[in-house]
C-alpha cells in the first residue's frame, strides 16, 4: 500500500478542505513551522485507518474543530489492485466508503473490513511496528487490549533490534563501520574539528558566505527598487492631480490672475517711469529758475552798488560846488 493523497475537512484547525497530494514513492518529507497542523494530519490518518466510523472516543472527538462539525478524512492509496479512495466521517452522520475511479467498492462495516484487510488486521502485522505517533513513547493510555498488543509488538521489535545491535557492535563489522565513519568524517573535518580545505563542509561554508554576500547585494538592490517604485507612485499621483480638470481650471485661473497682475504692474511701472521723468524735468526747471534768480539778485546788487556810487558822486559834486 502506498499513500498518494490526503484530504481533511473539519479536522481541528482545518475547517475548510485542505489537500496534501502528489505523494510519491520512497521517503516523503513534510516540513513546516510548529503549530501548522502536521500532527493533525497524522492524527487524521491514524483515525481513518484505526478508528471505526461509529467511534466517539477521545481520539475521534479530539479531531473536531472548536467551532464544531463532523470530522472528515479521505485518503487515496495505491495497491497492487489499483488506486482507491478511502473516506470516513465521524460523529454527525458517520460514514465509511471505499471507491475506485468513482465506483463504490464498499461502505459502512464492509468498508471497515476492507481497511482492516488492507492493513493486515486491526492491531497486528507490520503497521503496528512502523506507525509511531508523536509524543507517544509509553505503552499506556489505551484499552487493555491495545496495551497488551503494544507490549507484544514491542517485545518482538526489541528482540529483532537486539539481535541486529549485537551483530553490529561486535567483531569485524563494527570495526568496518567505525573505519568507514572515520573516513567519511575525515572528508569533512580535520583532526581538530575544523572544516577540511576542499571538503564538502568547507565548500558549504564558502557557499554560504557567497550566498550571504549575494543576498546582501540583492537586498540593497531590492531596497533601491522599492524606493524607486515609491517615488514613481508619488510622481504618478502628482501627475494625476495635475491632469485633474479641477486642478487644470485652478491653474488657468492662477495663470490669468498672474497675467492680469503683470499687466497692472507694467502699467504701474510705466506711470512710475513717467512720473520720474516729470520729476527730473521739474528738477531741471527748478535749477534753471534758481540760476536765473541768482543772476537777478546779482544784477540787483550791482544796480544798487552803482546807484550808491552815483549818489555819492553827486553828493561830492554838490559839495564841491558849494565850497
Amino acid at each position: 500500500m502506498k499513500l498518494r493523497a490526503i484530504t481533511l475537512t473539519n479536522v481541528r484547525r482545518f475547517t475548510d478542505p485542505v489537500r496534501l497530494g502528489d505523494i510519491g514513492d520512497g521517503l516523503n518529507l513534510l516540513c513546516e513551522r510548529n503549530e501548522q497542523g502536521k500532527s493533525t494530519l497524522f492524527d487524521a490518518v491514524q483515525a481513518l485507518f484505526y478508528k471505526p466510523h461509529g467511534s466517539r472516543d477521545r481520539d475521534v472527538t479530539g479531531l473536531r474543530p472548536h467551532a464544531g462539525g463532523a470530522p472528515e478524512v479521505e485518503i487515496e492509496v495505491e495497491t497492487s489492485e489499483g488506486r482507491f479512495a478511502i473516506a470516513k466521517r465521524w460523529l454527525s452522520k458517520p460514514a465509511a466508503t471505499v471507491t475506485q475511479g468513482g465506483r463504490l467498492v464498499a461502505q459502512a462495516d464492509a468498508a471497515e473490513a476492507w481497511i482492516s484487510a488492507l492493513l493486515g488486521g486491526a492491531d497486528a502485522g507490520p503497521a503496528g511496528l512502523i506507525w509511531v505517533r508523536q509524543g507517544l513513547t509509553g505503552l499506556s493510555g489505551g484499552t487493555k487490549k491495545e496495551e497488551e498488543a503494544a507490549q507484544a509488538a514491542r517485545r518482538d521489535l526489541l528482540s529483532s533490534v537486539t539481535g541486529e545491535v549485537e551483530a553490529m557492535t561486535g567483531g569485524r563489522r563494527m570495526d568496518m563501520a567505525l573505519s568507514r565513519c572515520r573516513a567519511e568524517l575525515g572528508d569533512y573535518a580535520t583532526a581538530t574539528g575544523r572544516p577540511r580545505t576542499g571538503g564538502p563542509w568547507k565548500a558549504a561554508q564558502d557557499r554560504v558566505e557567497t550566498l550571504q554576500a549575494e543576498r546582501e547585494s540583492l537586498a540593497a538592490t531590492a531596497q533601491a527598487l522599492h524606493q524607486a517604485l515609491d517615488r514613481r507612485k508619488r510622481l504618478r499621483r502628482d501627475l494625476a492631480e495635475l491632469d485633474h480638470p479641477d486642478a487644470a481650471a485652478a491653474r488657468r485661473a492662477r495663470t490669468q490672475g498672474a497675467v492680469a497682475a503683470k499687466t497692472a504692474a507694467d502699467a504701474h511701472a510705466e506711470r512710475l517711469s513717467a512720473a520720474r521723468r516729470r520729476v527730473d524735468t521739474a528738477r531741471l526747471a527748478l535749477a534753471a529758475a534758481r540760476d536765473r534768480a541768482d543772476a537777478v539778485r546779482a544784477a540787483r546788487d550791482e544796480a544798487r552798488a552803482a546807484g550808491a556810487a552815483h549818489t555819492a558822486a553827486r553828493e561830492a559834486a554838490e559839495s564841491t560846488r558849494a565850497a
